[in-house]
């Protein structure tokens, strides 16, 4: 019965092994044929990881806070100097103080693991928000630049009198189209719109992008277009917006639960509790 039972799982096995290789086999094939149908695309997902990093890059260069953030999370040694430095302030007042020496331990250890974690989450906050701002700001960025084109300017133009003049605003923005428009002069608007729309994975910079490569190609009316974007831009904004303040019900069930509810009934239930212990012999 034993050998039956061994037979049967190594012939499970074997199948399972069979049947995984065929997967992989078809897999290979199936990747192989799509490379063949769209390499374009193939070829996009590949550059997508350099131009993000190129895209944080200039966010750096417009933010001397996450410009030295970004300094401290690369450098090793700086991290040693600073981690050394507020170590020894530490000490400093732990002596004036007069702490025990367990907690200069502790101290040091929390000191040393800021250092090395907090400026990489910083740094990552601060994309994230600046991102957040840039997407934010867009539709106006956008709006700005229709009212240009409806004046007689061409769409090249019109993004770089936009740009120039939207640095009180967004400066962030700024950086990324004064990018955008230098790429164009050296090899064509469509071609830097393209890189923008792999180094932002948004829906309202995919968004802009397909807009104005779609009207330079068939022709159609840049001034409608980009009304119509920017408006489609607010509705999404808004959607997000209603689904954060739908969402908010259930985030705060938890808290009125233990900070409302289990205090009220605490209220209601001590009375009657402190009247049962009056006759409770302990």
């Amino acid at each position: 019965m034993t050998f039956v039972l061994y037979a049967l799982y190594g012939a499970v096995l074997v199948f399972g092994c069979i049947v995984l290789l065929l997967l992989l086999k078809k897999r290979r094939i199936f990747i192989q044929i799509r490379q063949m149908i769209v390499p374009s695309e193939v070829a996009a997902a590949s550059v997508a990881k350099p131009v993000t990093a190129e895209y944080e890059m200039l966010l750096e260069h417009s933010s001397t806070l996450l410009r030295r953030l970004s300094q401290l999370e690369k450098s090793l040694p700086l991290k040693g100097a600073v981690a050394a430095g507020c170590m020894g302030l530490f000490s400093v007042v732990a002596l004036l103080l007069e702490y025990e020496q367990q907690m200069l331990a502790i101290g040091a250890a929390v000191i040393l693991v800021l250092v090395i974690f907090l400026p990489g989450l910083l740094r990552n906050l601060l994309v994230e928000n600046k991102t957040k701002a840039l997407l934010s700001d867009l539709p106006m960025y956008i709006d700005l630049a229709a009212v240009c084109v409806q004046s007689g300017m061409t769409i090249e133009s019109a993004l770089g009198y936009t740009t120039d003049n939207f640095s009180k605003i967004n400066q962030s923005l700024t950086t990324v189209m004064r990018r955008v428009l230098r790429r164009a002069e050296l090899n064509s608007l469509h071609n830097a719109l393209q890189e923008l729309r792999y180094s932002i994975p948004a829906l309202e910079v995919k968004m802009f992008c397909t807009s104005l490569q779609q009207s330079a190609f068939f022709g159609t009316s840049v001034y409608e277009q980009l009304m119509e974007l920017s408006k489609d831009m607010r509705d999404v904004q808004l959607m997000n917006t209603e689904e954060r303040i739908s969402k908010l019900s259930a985030k705060l069930a938890a808290p009125i639960m233990l900070l409302i509810a289990l205090p009220a009934l605490l209220l209601l239930v001590a009375p009657s509790i402190v009247r049962v212990m009056e006759y409770v012999d302990f």
